[in-house]
C-alpha cells in the first residue's frame, strides 16, 4: 500500500523563508557550473573573532559537552553585562535566556504572547519571518506601510495601527531590510504613542529586536528599552551575534525582558530545544565578554561598501541611504508592469538571466523594491552590480 504524508493543517498557515528560498535557488545554479553572485543572504562575509573560536576549541577539548540550561550562571551574566554596559539596562538572571539563534527566541516570544485573533503591529519593510510567525499562531498581523522616503514610521502611522484588539508590537532597527535607524528623538516620539496606548489597552507589549545594533553608521543606536525604561515591564529584547560577530552558523541568540515572558519561553524552549549546544555557549561568553574593537574595521568596511553600491545605483534605481545594518533597498517599481509584472517576476528573472540573486521586496511587505546584501567581496559587488545595470538597461530598451 502507497502512502503520501500530508502535513498537519497549521503548516499551510506559514510560508518558508523568501529569502533562503532565492539563496538555496542561487546556490543551485551555483552547483550546476554557473557564474552565480547571490546577494540574497543576510550573512557577513567575515570571519567568526579569533578569541570566540578558540574559547570553542578550548572548551571542546575539555570533553565536558553536558546537558545544560537555555543560560546558565556564566552566560547569563555576560547577557546581564551586555545590557548593563551597553544600554545601561539591569536584569536579574531570571529576567534573561539565550536560544538556538534569534530567531528562536523572536518565535518563542511572538508564540509566547499572542493568541488566537490577537493584532500584532508590524512596521514594513519588515524581516519575512515576522508575519509568518504571527500567523502561526493564529494572529493577525497589521502592517504599517510608511510614507517616507527614509522607509521611517511615524508616531501617527503607529498611532492608527493600534486597536483595542493590538497584543504586541515588533521593532527592529537597524531594520533588516532597509538599514533604517531611528534617532533618540525619533525612538521617543513611539515611545510615547506605546506609553499612551497602554492606557486603554494593558495587554500591549512590545518586541524590540537589536540584532543589528552594533553595525550602525549615521548616528548612534538608540534602544527603545534604554529611551523609556518605563516600557521595559513589558518588552522583550531579543539581539544575537550573527551579525556582530559573524556568528551565523553557531545559531545564538539572546533575549532580556519581564520575568515571566522569559520563563514562558524557557517553558518552551525545554519542550523543544532544550537549550543550545554548550561549545556555542562558550563562544558566546567570550564574545559577550571580549573585546570589540576589531567592529571598527568591519563597520568602515561597511559604509565603504554602501557608498559604493549606492554610488553604482544612482540613476538606474532610486534608494535611500541605509544607516546600518549591510542591506540596500532600491525601488525598481519604474521596471515594472512591462516584462515584468511584480518584483518577484524581476529577481527571479534577474537571476535567471543575469545570475544575480536579491530578494523581492514584496516578500518583505514592500512591494516594487528588492533587497540587496553588501556583506560579500569588492569583486562581487562590482560585477554583481554591472549585470544589474546592464539587465535594468535591457528593460528600458
Amino acid at each position: 500500500m502507497s502512502f503520501t504524508f500530508t502535513p498537519a493543517p497549521q503548516i499551510d498557515l506559514i510560508q518558508p523563508s523568501a529569502t533562503l528560498a532565492i539563496n538555496a535557488l542561487a546556490n543551485k545554479l551555483k552547483a550546476e557550473g554557473k557564474n552565480v553572485i547571490s546577494f540574497a543572504v543576510g550573512e557577513p562575509d567575515k570571519a567568526t573573532p579569533a578569541h570566540v573560536g578558540k574559547a570553542m576549541a578550548d572548551f571542546a577539548l575539555l570533553g565536558q559537552n553536558k546537558y545544560a540550561s537555555p543560560a546558565p550562571p556564566a552566560l547569563a551574566d555576560a547577557i546581564i553585562g551586555k545590557f548593563k554596559r551597553d544600554d545601561g539596562l539591569t536584569f536579574e538572571r531570571t529576567q534573561v535566556t539565550a536560544g538556538v539563534g534569534g530567531k528562536e527566541l523572536v518565535f518563542w516570544g511572538i508564540g509566547t504572547s499572542v493568541g488566537k485573533d490577537d493584532e500584532v503591529v508590524i512596521p514594513a519593510p519588515y524581516w519575512v519571518s515576522y508575519p509568518e510567525i504571527v500567523n502561526f499562531f493564529g494572529g493577525v498581523p497589521k502592517i504599517i506601510a510608511p510614507v517616507r522616503h527614509d522607509l521611517k514610521i511615524t508616531a501617527d502611522e503607529l498611532r492608527a495601527a493600534i486597536t483595542p484588539q493590538t497584543r504586541l508590537f515588533i521593532f527592529n532597527q537597524p531594520s533588516n531590510p532597509a538599514g533604517v535607524v531611528y534617532t533618540k528623538d525619533e525612538v521617543a516620539a513611539l515611545a510615547y504613542v506605546l506609553r499612551e496606548a497602554t492606557k486603554t489597552n494593558p495587554r500591549l507589549v512590545i518586541i524590540s529586536d537589536d540584532i543589528y545594533e552594533k553595525l550602525v553608521y549615521t548616528g548612534s543606536f538608540h534602544s527603545l528599552a534604554a529611551v523609556a525604561p518605563d516600557l521595559l515591564p513589558r518588552m522583550l529584547l531579543i539581539n544575537g551575534l550573527s551579525k556582530s560577530h559573524a556568528f551565523t552558523g553557531a545559531r545564538f541568540g539572546y533575549a532580556a525582558g519581564a520575568a515571566p515572558w522569559i520563563g514562558a519561553i524557557n517553558k518552551m524552549l525545554s519542550q523543544s530545544s532544550t537549550h543550545g549546544p554548550t561549545i556555542v555557549q562558550a563562544g558566546a561568553i567570550a564574545a559577550l565578554n571580549g573585546p570589540e574593537d576589531f567592529l571598527n574595521e568591519w563597520r568602515t568596511d561597511y559604509v565603504r561598501r554602501r557608498d559604493f553600491v549606492l554610488a553604482e545605483l544612482q540613476g538606474v534605481m532610486p534608494c535611500a541611504t541605509p544607516g546600518g545594518a549591510f542591506y540596500v533597498f532600491p525601488d525598481i517599481r519604474q521596471y515594472l508592469g512591462g516584462q515584468y509584472n511584480s518584483d518577484k517576476d524581476f529577481v527571479l528573472a534577474l537571476l535567471e538571466r543575469e545570475l544575480v540573486g536579491c530578494v523581492h521586496g514584496s516578500a518583505f511587505g514592500m512591494p516594487g523594491f528588492m533587497r540587496i546584501s553588501y556583506a560579500t567581496s569588492d569583486n562581487n559587488l562590482r560585477e554583481g552590480l554591472a549585470r544589474i545595470k546592464k539587465f535594468c538597461a535591457l528593460i528600458i530598451g
